[in-house]
């Protein structure tokens, strides 16, 4: 997550009291990205979901919003050697 923003952490750091949010560029897309932050209500059902569970069912089963960022970083992953070189070309 190295292009996002600290803005994005700081507003779901602010709205963070009672569920789980997902970060979106608006809310007319409702395309989440990352960072989720999870709401401490929804750890037991995490942890004891069958292993072939997919996360994000599980966080959006329970109390979650989307918050605004207004920034598609959310959406870059940056998760093989290749996809970091190729940012470093950019």
């Amino acid at each position: 997550m190295p292009l996002i923003p600290p803005t994005v952490f700081s507003e779901l750091w602010r709205q963070r009291d009672f569920d789980t949010l997902f970060p979106v560029v608006s809310t007319v897309d409702e395309q989440p990205g990352h960072p989720v932050l999870l709401h401490h209500s929804v750890f037991e059902a995490v942890l004891n979901a069958p292993s072939h569970s997919r996360m994000r069912s599980l966080l959006m089963a329970g109390p979650h919003r989307f918050i605004s960022v207004g920034t598609d970083a959310i959406h870059q992953d940056i998760d093989t050697p290749e996809r970091y070189q190729q940012l470093q070309l950019a």
